[in-house]
């Protein structure tokens, strides 16, 4: 058994390239309701319990009439109720496999996780 020394309210690194929990297919069918953009997941990249779940993740942004896909660093939180709501927090355009830096300041190398 793997053993974490989180502190209360701190961020669990866990990056997964699949298999993707329905937070997150909720998340991105939110995203994926914004006008002229499409939303694809990539990474999860970390968590944070708090009364709810925050989540970051690397999704692949589409601009409407374009072909040309970037990446952002998606931040959301999953409230916990009956219907698991699903707010969005932030957007932030990424460099192309760029480390992410979590809120708490840990640095995350996420596009070296194998899929």
């Amino acid at each position: 058994m793997i053993r974490h020394n989180l502190k209360p309210g701190g961020w669990l690194v866990n990056v997964r390239r699949a298999g993707w929990d329905e937070d997150i297919k909720k998340a991105y069918e939110q995203l994926n309701l914004l006008p002229g953009t499409k939303y694809k997941p990539i990474a999860q990249v970390a968590t944070q319990v708090v009364a709810g779940l925050n989540y970051i993740t690397i999704g692949e942004q589409t601009i409407a009439n374009s072909l040309k896909t970037s990446q952002v660093c998606i931040l959301f939180w999953s409230q916990v109720d009956k219907d698991r709501t699903i707010s969005i927090c932030s957007i932030v355009p990424i460099k192309d496999g760029a480390p992410v830096t979590l809120p708490d300041g840990q640095v995350v190398d996420w596009d070296k996780y194998n899929s």
